[in-house]
């Protein structure tokens, strides 16, 4: 990031790097005096260190990158997802509702549509190992519904059988509480107090335990890790000073 600000890039949201890397998975940076004649204006693209929001952690992505591709970029060689790993992040990041726990967004991204179309159109998929990546990442929900609005508005068709395979892997703890938050509105009508903290909360959890963990957890260790949210949430340095 350091590398960055030195060359004229800026993160668009006053964050510390400390900050940055604990609490997100991404972050946009911005430079208004570029030098790249074909794109007047302001430049700007997102620094990413985890594929997928989250799925977090120094392994989290280690599939992806023993998948990767090498390429030629200005005659720097670097790696870029392979197809089908990139139309599963693809479907992921778009097929959300666009102001939720992940997005503030003031509408859905629905760009990400056409991209899916022209990774399908252009790329041979492995449905095998996007089905594998679905249930191993708790996917499954957002990517049934992702296929099947491809399906329905753009006419893309997939193998037989293959929505019905995501469709029908066993429901995790996880894959709900994932599903909830990006199809649901940050912004209800009532009670937002108390939905911010619900939102908040399974966000952070998310954000800090891998999804197995999250759907081997019983009922008091849920309990335990809200107050160590709610630490987090309030600076204490003691989660018993909550109380006080």
């Amino acid at each position: 990031m350091g590398l960055l600000n030195s060359l004229g890039w800026n993160m668009s949201k006053n964050y510390t790097e400390e900050r940055a890397v604990k609490d997100l998975h991404a972050v946009e940076f911005r430079k208004s005096d570029s030098k790249f004649n074909d794109f007047p204006g302001e430049l700007h693209f997102d620094l990413h260190w985890n594929t997928i929001w989250w799925c977090r952690g120094g392994n989290a992505d280690d599939d992806f990158w023993d998948g990767a591709i090498l390429v030629t970029l200005n005659e720097i060689p670097t790696r870029i997802l392979n197809p089908t790993d990139q139309l599963l992040h693809v479907c992921v990041h778009g097929a959300r509702y666009g102001r939720n726990a992940y997005s503030y967004a003031p509408v859905p991204i629905l760009r990400w549509a056409a991209d899916a179309i022209q990774i399908l159109s252009s790329s041979d998929i492995d449905w095998d190992r996007f089905i594998y990546q679905a249930q191993k990442r708790s996917l499954e929900l957002q990517l049934r519904d992702a296929l099947y609005y491809l399906e329905e508005i753009t006419g893309a068709q997939f193998p037989l059988g293959t929505i019905e395979k995501i469709d029908n892997i066993s429901r995790t703890r996880a894959s709900r509480i994932h599903h909830t938050l990006t199809i649901g509105n940050s912004e209800p009508k009532y009670f937002k107090i108390l939905f911010k903290f619900y939102q908040g909360y399974f966000v952070w959890l998310l954000k800090h335990y891998s999804t197995d963990e999250v759907n081997h957890f019983n009922e008091v260790q849920l309990a335990m890790k809200f107050f160590a949210y709610m630490k987090d949430y309030f600076g204490a340095k003691y989660s018993w000073l909550l109380f006080r």
